[in-house]
């Protein structure tokens, strides 16, 4: 009845689910009364910190399952509570809050929120080494999600100590998790690997399902770089089993998004397709904005290559507004890419050109070398069909010089592919045989699958030197995998 009553008088506003919310001027207002002397009994300071204390630390009590229930509607409660514990230094339930804020923001972002949040909790002070390791792995996943990995890897330079991953084996694995994903993002995989293994012990101890996922899946990404397909699909697998038994929506998902790549590399389109359409749906059941991306940029790549181009575009042009609005820079980034395959499928190079120019100026903001390197190759392949023989020579041997600081052999192929059609369209047909031979030598020396990119290419590329026509058509896919 009292609850009713502020309905009545338009002090509460009933949103959808059964929930209330009040308006921001009305809420300030009854602040001021409850922080004010003798305005009802025991009103005033005091009873205003007893209501904040009690609100932060409920919220710092709750579970990430809580934190992201109903598409993460505490959201805003979380990010409140954190910054009143801030405010009143209780450092103990800041840290717990900016966890939980964390396990929403990532899926709905802004992620720049979860970062100034974590910089806050960091200026209270000297904190334990648990309350540093949270601060590290939010701040550092939450740079991550923006696509800036260099800053991710400086957030996260201090690993945890033996002492810590016995006596929290869970944010442990979260931190070497975390700094496995981002070395292999930034190729050097070898290093990644080593972390990686480190975590999946850890993760194995603490029977935490969503972190097991999490590992499993980067340990899987990691197999797919390194075109050891079969490993990368067991450990989908595998984690894929994990989340049904959890009922884990979201992490379905996520995972089935990650298969359905694999079936885009094997040449299995229609099985991409389909999976990424469930991904879809669970995303965005899950209020996961993170993923509903990256499932729309790979599943406009599918319509593309099938020759849905509007319907591709569609997907793609979504994509585009959901990076922007969380602040995925990453995402971005090969939605650009990806745009400029469907205009140049269209035969609309300049529109083309543009959307390649804005991927090649993300992914250098980004310092995301591979990423780069490819979107310049595009790049290159469409300023040669536009006969801008030597801006497409720069845009090569940009790509080439990133290319020498990464470890992507597949990379490298399709730009000497590009390199290859730009000489011959120059007629250069000397430079254009030893480009394509070394794109051949390349593909000979990698466990690519016999459908994938690199392999169509050079197999276009044959087509145009025996015919000395002109090639056109898409240029092959920039799938982006859900981190």
């Amino acid at each position: 009845d009292v609850v009713q009553s502020l309905v009545d008088k338009s002090l509460l506003r009933v949103l959808p689910g059964g929930r209330f919310g009040m308006l921001r001027s009305v809420q300030e207002f009854a602040g001021e009364q409850l922080a004010a002397e003798s305005r009802f009994p025991e009103s005033g300071p005091a009873m205003a910190a007893a209501i904040r204390a009690a609100h932060r630390r409920h919220f710092a009590g709750l579970d990430e399952n809580a934190a992201t229930a109903q598409r993460c509607v505490e959201l805003d409660n979380l990010v409140r509570a954190c910054r009143q514990a801030i405010a009143d230094s209780d450092v103990e339930s800041a840290v717990a809050c900016l966890a939980l804020a964390w396990a929403a923001l990532r899926q709905t972002g802004p992620f720049r929120v979860a970062i100034e949040l974590a910089d806050e909790v960091r200026a209270l002070g000297t904190l334990p080494e648990a309350g540093a390791g949270v601060i590290a792995w939010v701040s550092s996943m939450a740079w991550y999600a923006t696509g800036n990995h260099e800053r991710a890897r400086g957030e996260i330079s201090r690993l945890p100590s033996q002492d810590l991953r016995s006596s929290r084996p869970l944010l442990s694995a979260r931190l070497l998790c975390a700094a496995g994903a981002i070395e292999a993002a930034m190729g050097n995989l070898n290093t990644a690997e080593s972390w990686l293994a480190q975590a999946d012990i850890l993760a194995g101890q603490t029977k935490h399902p969503g972190t097991r996922c999490q590992v499993l899946n980067e340990i899987g990404a990691l197999k797919s770089l390194q075109g050891r397909f079969d490993e990368a699909r067991r450990r989908y697998e595998t984690a894929h089993a994990i989340a049904v038994e959890a009922q884990d929506a979201r992490w379905q998902g996520g995972l089935l998004g990650n298969l359905a790549t694999l079936h885009y590399q094997e040449g299995r389109s229609d099985a991409a397709r389909d999976a990424y359409l469930r991904a879809l749906v669970l995303a965005r059941d899950a209020g996961d904005r993170r993923w509903e991306g990256n499932a729309r940029s790979n599943l406009g790549l599918i319509l593309l290559e099938q020759g849905q181009l509007d319907e591709a575009q569609f997907e793609l042009n979504r994509a585009l507004e959901i990076a922007r609005a969380i602040g995925h820079l990453q995402l971005e980034q090969t939605v650009q890419c990806n745009l400029g395959l469907v205009f140049e499928a269209r035969d609309q190079l300049e529109s083309a050109y543009a959307c390649f120019e804005a991927a090649v100026a993300g992914g250098k903001r980004l310092s995301a070398r591979s990423h780069t390197a490819l979107s310049m190759g595009y790049l290159g392949m469409t300023q040669a069909r536009l006969g801008r023989h030597d801006q497409a020579r720069q845009s090569f041997e940009s790509a080439l010089t990133l290319l020498a600081q990464a470890d992507d052999p597949q990379v490298r192929g399709i730009v000497m592919c590009g390199v290859a059609e730009n000489e011959h369209r120059a007629i250069v047909d000397e430079v254009s045989r030893h480009a394509l031979a070394a794109a051949r030598e390349i593909l000979s020396a990698q466990q690519l699958p016999p459908n994938c990119e690199l392999a169509q290419r050079i197999e276009r590329l044959e087509l145009l030197l025996r015919a000395s026509g002109p090639l056109r058509g898409p240029t092959g896919p920039a799938i982006n995998r859900r981190d």
